[in-house]
């Protein structure tokens, strides 16, 4: 009895359709997924952007819905990094890098660090860098120094200049020149930091004011205390330099919060003419004799004009 044949057609109909089939599925699963990204707010998006670019140190804050919507993208990432303990990779890192040091290490009561429109700001009280009377660094003042250069070698591309400013207190029974002393002590400062080879030296500059800006009444001994502060202002130097906003603040660091930025056709000076006058003149460079001298001093803290 002869073998009757198998019918081979039809299996091998059932293969190409069974890949056609899951083309199909394929195809169809991905116009699905277009259609759902389609709908999804720029938020979400930007959620789930940033919590793969932060290499998971974001993302449990987004995915419990922690996170404020309208906050920003980058400070999350930027806060994240400072948080693993990396050093700062950008001018507005460097701002939350020192603020951190000065909370780790316990310096709130002596080191105040803001932030302005083009510039961070450290301000030091005296007893943490010198002694009464003295403009030799403290080692207590050198450690500072040295954990804080890391951070702002790590950003010196985006920096200006570094300044740093010292400022003494009225004190009737001082024998030391003010004018000396603050100079000396901004000096000691910005030596230290050009010996760090943090960033180049010629973006360093230095001044004394001596006692004649202070941020409150030489009345009491802790006002006394405030007053006398060194100062170290960091510039940024991607800013737009056009701003309004960066002129004010420019003209404050240089001259005190005295002046105010002109608009329109008003000439440049002091808030009132009765203050800041031979700054004013130092300013414009209209002064001669001794009254070119006195602004001198006062707005470069070169020379000594007062005991204090």
């Amino acid at each position: 009895m002869a073998r009757r044949k198998s019918n081979d057609s039809s299996e091998e109909g059932g293969s190409w359709l069974d890949t056609y089939g899951d083309m199909i599925t394929l195809v169809l699963t991905f116009f699905v997924l277009l259609y759902s990204m389609s709908s999804i707010s720029q938020e979400k998006y930007q959620y789930i952007a940033q919590a793969f670019s932060s290499m998971g140190n974001v993302i449990n804050a987004v995915v419990a819905g922690e996170v404020k919507v309208d906050e920003p993208l980058g400070n999350l990432v930027e806060e994240a990094q400072l948080n693993a303990g990396e050093t700062p990779e950008t001018f507005d890192q460097l701002y939350q890098y020192l603020k951190q040091y000065v909370e780790e290490n316990n310096l709130s009561q002596s080191v105040e660090v803001t932030k302005g429109t083009a510039n961070v700001f450290l301000k030091f009280r005296d007893n943490v860098f010198f002694n009464p009377d003295s403009d030799v660094l403290r080692q207590e003042g050198k450690d500072i120094l040295n954990g804080i250069s890391g951070g702002i070698k790590a950003v010196d591309k985006y920096i200006l200049g570094i300044r740093v400013n010292g400022y003494t207190a009225e004190a009737e029974n001082s024998t030391v020149n003010d004018r000396d002393l603050s100079t000396g002590r901004a000096n000691a400062v910005l030596k230290y930091l050009e010996a760090l080879n943090i960033v180049e030296n010629a973006k360093y500059s230095a001044s004394g004011y001596g006692k004649y800006r202070p941020v409150a009444p030489n009345d009491t001994e802790e006002n006394r205390r405030l007053n006398r502060r060194v100062e170290i202002i960091i510039a940024r130097n991607d800013v737009d330099y056009s701003n309004p906003d960066v002129i004010k603040e420019f003209f404050e660091v240089e001259y005190g919060t005295n002046f105010v930025v002109p608009s329109g056709d008003e000439k440049l000076g002091p808030e009132s003419s009765g203050t800041s006058t031979d700054a004013s003149n130092a300013s414009s460079g209209t002064d001669s004799g001794d009254s070119q001298n006195s602004s001198s001093n006062e707005s470069t803290g070169n020379e000594s004009s007062s005991n204090g």
